[in-house]
């Protein structure tokens, strides 16, 4: 997710050139007005390679065009390795829902249930089973609240990096245990979510 230095506003129509012209692995990509996001699969293990050229490629653009020099970008690019398709699946969903988050008006279009709400369903699902009820809480609440993680860690009493990775750890967990995954679709139904 590179982003303009400054943060002021980088891309425009030419940015989709370079990518597209580079990309045959990209399944997902969203445009920011100064950062974007692309979901790679990368078999030849050359991330940093596709990266540098993107980058390269509409930083020479962009100079050129404006009569500058100097970096576009700020700092180095940021990538997550994903191994499992639930995983890439949310972050499909992610990508794809991030202009609606950047844009306040949008976001009153998605109806999502609170996280009051979320916690409810699951406890009632989980009576028998705290430490479940919790994981699968947090995982929900990550993945359909809408809130931001710092908001579900407070919730919770613990940092924003432990409900992501107690999401990550939740949803490999219901790809091996297809009773708990049906327990969460029943709960999904219930929030019609």
């Amino acid at each position: 997710m590179p982003q303009g230095r400054r943060r002021g506003r980088v891309y425009e129509f030419q940015f989709l050139k370079s990518v597209d012209a580079t990309l045959e692995g990209c399944s997902v990509y969203c445009l920011m007005t100064n950062h974007y996001h692309l979901l790679l699969e990368t078999p030849g293990g050359n991330l940093s390679q596709i990266m540098r050229h993107i980058n390269g490629a509409y930083t020479t653009y962009f100079n050129v065009k404006r009569k500058r020099s100097g970096h576009l970008f700020q700092g180095r690019f940021k990538a997550i390795l994903i191994e499992a398709d639930a995983y890439a699946a949310e972050l499909s969903r992610y990508i794809h829902l991030n202009p609606v988050r950047e844009v306040p008006a949008l976001r009153q279009l998605i109806s999502r249930p609170a996280p009051e709400a979320i916690l409810r369903a699951v406890e009632a699902s989980f009576v028998d089973n705290e430490k479940l009820a919790r994981q699968a809480g947090m995982c929900l609440c990550h993945r359909y609240s809408g809130e931001k993680v710092r908001a579900i860690g407070a919730l919770y009493g613990v940092g924003p990096s432990a409900i992501t990775e107690a999401s990550r750890n939740f949803v490999t967990q219901m790809a091996k245990d297809q009773d708990l995954a049906g327990i969460v679709e029943k709960i999904k139904a219930e929030l019609r979510i």
